[in-house]
């Protein structure tokens, strides 16, 4: 990147003996500074690793910058003296160079002849983000009853959104929804051990201690790291010598692992880091259909949670109701016992609820202090409860006599039933306002579904009481960070437009110059969409890297068109012999910067950053190319003037 602007200074030096092209080259050298200065707005995960690169081609441009004005002219004078510049040599022009210029004249002019249409398939090979919109939009019914219908979504979507959404959607489908943020570290394993509920440290790390034990005579690991964060969830991390981190030893190792883990029931095991990843615990999903429920009072709100599920369970393809849902993945779902009592049958056997309870309370195993004690001038808790309580099954439960009033005994079973239901292990709280989630799966057209729980939820709305209220959570845009995105996309574009500006003091050849710009996207679009190659956040620093680069060429060709260097009444010729006498220098530079790339793809996909970085910016290069002595030339070739 550093050599580009000595290309650039020393073929203009020696054409025409001056420095003229000096002013271009700042603005061509302050867009790049500018795109790559954007980096300081990302969000923190993204800027993590690209604040040292930015800063160090940053440098390294503003000292090529100053190598070019001021070394590259004197070394010229130094080793060639005061020769004649090469246009005023005219040297005989070979007969192939004037073929492939008049071709390539006829090329330009036919598609000018039909811009419009020529500008919308360059827009068409972009994509237009139509394949992004939502299923459905919440509270608009004009779009529902359009996009959102059932004609649009199942039967002319798939065609529409793979007409219009052009090399975008191939890359967003295919690459950028598989993409994440890569370390470059060590070969590592990772085991990772979960218990239900109920279980203890102690427990956990028993288990634990068996690996740890294995761990220990396997030859060639370095080191390994325990931590049992719960009775619930535990890890191990392990690392290898170096010798041994690309061999064998680290799949031999997961084999064995998942062999042994398998000897261990009523443990979910996770092994992964080399190779395929494997899990023998059952993922515990969240449904795809939810309500949530607010309301003031948590008991009021428990009651409406079921009538509700009461209403969806009348459907047919509605097998199973949680009224307990958890709000996210992070949040492990519990289990606990449901006691219904049917208070009319309660009430003909002459009891009532207190009793009931009261009762309950004194057979079951207490959970806090009853009373407390003084010893020694030191109080102590104290908890009375029967002599059997902690092995009180919940069958004795159902089965045995319970004392209902002073004067009748009666088996629970004949008044209740008892059930194990799953339920959120954390009560949420917003705005003085409890929160419970109801999920549920439809089997079935999700169309259907999504009606079915309309209707449901119009007639909560009628019988709930004030206060309470029953939404239902849909997925929705992130307009956030889709806004954040497009406003520094949008900044890139503002400071491109300024410094062109500013440079040519014309508000219209900045914007030719900017279109080159989505033009050159596309070459990165299908490089990783085609070949299938990983995009991490060096693919992020490629965006931002072209950014600026691909821009320069077409403010080199714009600054010779401004400063008159080809002579010519014919304003199409001129333009097209700006563009061709440039030709060697743009493609000088653009092969100079992706041979300058071609080392961060020795090691292949293994290679984090630079190598999504090097296949990015090639592919966006080789496409401004396209972009430059294509694009370019028909937006600033005049139609009136193709047959002066």
């Amino acid at each position: 990147i550093m050599i580009d602007n000595a290309i650039v200074m020393l073929d203009y030096f020696h054409q025409f003996k001056n420095r003229k092209v000096f002013l271009a080259l700042m603005g061509a050298t302050l867009t790049t500074v500018v795109a790559l200065l954007l980096v300081f707005l990302l969000p923190e995960e993204d800027r993590k690793n690209l604040t040292d690169f930015v800063a160090i081609i940053a440098v390294a441009l503003g000292t090529s910058l100053l190598s070019s004005l001021l070394y590259i002219p004197g070394m010229y004078v130094l080793l060639f003296g005061n020769k004649p510049a090469l246009l005023n040599s005219k040297p005989r022009k070979k007969r192939w160079r004037v073929q492939t210029f008049l071709l390539y004249e006829k090329v330009i002019l036919f598609l000018t002849r039909y811009r419009k249409s020529f500008l919308v398939v360059i827009i068409l090979g972009f994509g237009l983000p139509v394949f992004l919109l939502p299923a459905k939009w919440d509270e608009h019914p004009w779009y529902n009853n359009t996009i959102g219908s059932d004609l649009y979504q199942e039967t002319l979507r798939p065609y529409i959104d793979k007409a219009l959404g052009g090399s975008l959607r191939l890359f967003v489908r295919n690459v950028y929804e598989k993409s994440s943020y890569r370390d470059a570290e060590r070969t590592k394993l990772y085991v990772t051990a979960q218990l239900p509920y109920g279980n203890t440290p102690d427990q956990m790390n028993y288990i634990i201690g068996r690996i740890e034990e294995y761990l220990e005579t396997v030859t060639g690991i370095d080191k390994f790291v325990t931590n049992v964060s719960s009775g619930q969830y535990a890890r191990i991390e392990i690392s290898f010598l170096t010798e041994h981190e690309t061999g064998s030893l680290p799949y031999w190792l997961k084999s064995r692992l998942i062999a042994r883990s398998l000897d261990w029931s009523g443990v979910s095991w996770s092994v992964y880091g080399v190779g395929q990843g494997f899990s023998n615990g059952s993922q515990d999903e969240i449904p795809n259909f939810q309500v949530l429920m607010k309301g003031y009072n948590y008991d009021e709100l428990e009651k409406q949670a079921a009538v509700l599920a009461e209403k969806l369970l009348a459907h047919k393809r509605i097998q199973k109701v949680n009224i307990d849902e958890r709000l996210s993945y992070s949040e492990k779902s519990s289990s606990e016992y449901v006691l219904q009592i049917d208070q009319q049958k309660l009430s003909l056997q002459q009891g009532n609820i207190f009793s009931l309870t009261n009762h309950l309370r004194q057979v079951s195993k207490p959970s806090y202090s009853t009373a407390s004690i003084t010893l020694d001038n030191t109080i102590y808790p104290l908890s009375i409860r029967a002599e059997n309580s902690a092995g009180f099954s919940t069958w004795e439960l159902m089965q045995s006599p319970l004392l209902i009033n002073p004067e009748k005994t009666v088996k629970l079973n004949n008044l209740a039933t008892l059930e194990l239901q799953k339920t959120g292990s954390t009560i949420y709280k917003e705005d003085r306002q409890y929160i419970r989630l109801v999920g549920f799966e439809y089997y079935g057209s999700w169309q259907f579904g999504d009606k079915y729980l309309k209707e449901k939820l119009e007639e909560m709305k009628t019988e709930m009481p004030v206060g309470y209220s029953a939404t239902k959570q849909s997925w929705r845009w992130n307009f956030d960070k889709v806004k954040r995105q497009y406003s520094l996309l949008a900044l890139l574009i503002l400071a491109n437009f300024i410094i062109c500006a500013i440079l040519f003091e014309n508000l219209k050849q900045p914007l030719y110059i900017i279109a080159t710009l989505p033009v050159s996207f596309i070459g990165l679009f299908l490089i990783f969409a085609v070949f299938d190659f990983y995009f991490d956040q060096g693919g992020y620093a490629a965006f931002v890297l072209l950014g600026g680069l691909v821009v320069n060429a077409s403010i080199l060709v714009v600054n010779d068109l401004n400063n008159n260097f080809i002579a010519s009444h014919n304003h199409n010729r001129r333009v097209l012999k700006t563009i061709a006498n440039r030709s060697r220098t743009i493609v000088l530079t653009v092969l100079s910067t992706c041979f300058g790339m071609i080392p961060f793809l020795i090691e292949g996909q293994s290679e984090v950053f630079w190598f999504s970085l090097a296949i990015g910016t090639i592919g966006g290069l080789v496409m401004s190319l396209v972009a430059v002595f294509v694009v370019l030339p028909v937006m600033i070739v005049e139609l009136n003037d193709q047959n002066n």
